[in-house]
């Protein structure tokens, strides 16, 4: 019986281990994202420094979600996704949009 649990409590905790480094790792890919179209004059200075903060709004909110009770809530969940869907819009146009690149 004991090592049952033993055994749950070693996968539930690998689970979770692994989902907080994926979440890491994805910060760093949607930051290097950004850093690569500054490179490749998709973005200007003005348009990458207005998405990173996004970015840090993005992952301070839903931390001080969490950080409250311990869990996100619906209405939380929801508030992060429609500031995710402003970041992602917002990206979007400043890739498409038809400012004249000047060498």
């Amino acid at each position: 019986m004991k090592i049952k649990l033993v055994v749950a409590l070693v996968l539930i905790m690998g689970l979770t281990i692994g989902s907080a480094d994926a979440q890491i790792k994805d910060r760093g890919r949607q930051k290097a994202r950004i850093e690569n179209k500054f490179r490749h004059d998709e973005f200007n200075r003005f348009e990458k420094q207005r998405l990173m903060k996004e970015r840090q709004k993005i992952y301070r909110h839903k931390r001080n979600a969490r950080l409250n009770d311990g869990r996100i809530s619906s209405r939380e969940r929801r508030m992060l996704q429609n500031e995710r869907r402003k970041h992602h819009r917002h990206a979007y146009r400043y890739k498409h949009n038809r400012f004249e690149k000047r060498y």
